[in-house]
């Protein structure tokens, strides 16, 4: 691949994953939408009402929460861990996220529908590390910042990053004017364009659940 084509995939990823959480992304429009099709194992209806806890008397949140955090380690389809995510919302204690003091703070992404946040679009060497993409909030400041890391090369470790403002459309939920974007050390500022939204759903000390106005779902857990 020729040099300047290596830099211009690399910038489109980065503006990809920066834009994500379910936010209008300037890299989408520029590659077009890529719809991957992932054939999963049949499940009866048995043994997915075990795994998502559904079907039992009512439980309390932390145990919704541990059926969600089982359905993503056991690596279920999109269908089945949305399902586990609506149980968990259902008993969402902060409805008005924005004021509550729960929001700031460090977040890592543990599962999102978003295929630019999860890198399947790009080569491999450019697809975030796992367990390596984190959201911190600024609740009171407004403000946010999307990082991942990825490792083109064994023993070599880039962050990219991207800061946004935040304008709160409801109790809950935002609009996103993304500033800058960062690949390594270079910085880009962000075009006019670069504009999304976002919902929290879910929110407590340890757990968050977001929509984005892509129609993506996105599960984050406290990292700070």
């Amino acid at each position: 691949m020729e040099p300047v084509l290596c830099v211009f995939v690399l910038v489109l990823s980065c503006i990809s994953s920066a834009c994500g959480y379910g936010l209008r992304t300037i890299a989408s429009q520029a590659s077009g939408r890529l719809d991957l099709a992932v054939r999963q194992p049949r499940r009866s209806a048995q043994s997915v009402s075990m795994i998502l806890g559904i079907g039992k008397s009512p439980a309390t949140a932390t145990k919704k929460k541990d059926a969600l955090r089982e359905a993503i380690r056991r690596g279920l389809s999109d269908s089945e861990v949305l399902t586990a995510v609506e149980q968990v919302e259902k008993l969402n204690p902060n409805r008005r996220a924005l004021k509550s003091p729960l929001l700031s703070g460090k977040w890592r992404l543990i599962w999102t529908t978003s295929e630019s946040i999860k890198g399947t679009r790009r080569l491999p060497p450019f697809r975030p590390v796992k367990d390596e993409i984190f959201q911190t909030i600024d609740a009171k400041a407004l403000t946010a910042e999307n990082r991942e890391t990825i490792s083109p090369i064994p023993g070599v470790r880039i962050t990219n990053r991207v800061e946004a403002e935040l304008t709160p459309t409801s109790d809950s939920a935002v609009d996103v004017k993304f500033t800058y974007f960062y690949l390594g050390s270079l910085r880009i500022k962000a075009p006019d364009t670069a504009r999304g939204a976002l919902d929290v759903t879910y929110l407590d000390d340890e757990m968050r659940i977001s929509r984005g106005d892509k129609g993506n779902t996105f599960v984050l857990v406290r990292a700070d």
